[in-house]
């Protein structure tokens, strides 16, 4: 990616536990950056599957380099976090 664009952040969600989450909320985090984005809330029942698409634009005077990224996901019921990272090339 390079500065100033819209990154899409895919994010695909599946329930294997024994209850259904209500509530749910997905958010994405550029800490570096202060970015966030998310989308919910909604409801996510047993063995149901969720996806999504979260867009985030980078800043236009984004130097290259690589950024962590934290991905959340909060519920009445659940919390996940996964770190994954983007690469700015110019």
């Amino acid at each position: 990616s390079a500065a100033g664009d819209e990154i899409p952040v895919f994010i695909s969600l599946k329930n294997n536990g024994d209850v259904a989450l209500h509530d749910v909320k997905v958010a994405v985090m550029i800490q570096d950056l202060s970015l966030r984005s998310s989308f919910g809330p909604f409801d996510l029942g047993r063995n149901d599957r969720k996806t999504g698409t979260i867009y985030v634009t980078l800043p236009a005077d984004t130097a290259p380099g690589l950024y962590p990224v934290r991905v959340s996901l909060s519920s009445d019921e659940k919390s996940r976090v996964v770190h994954r990272e983007i690469e700015v090339l110019q």
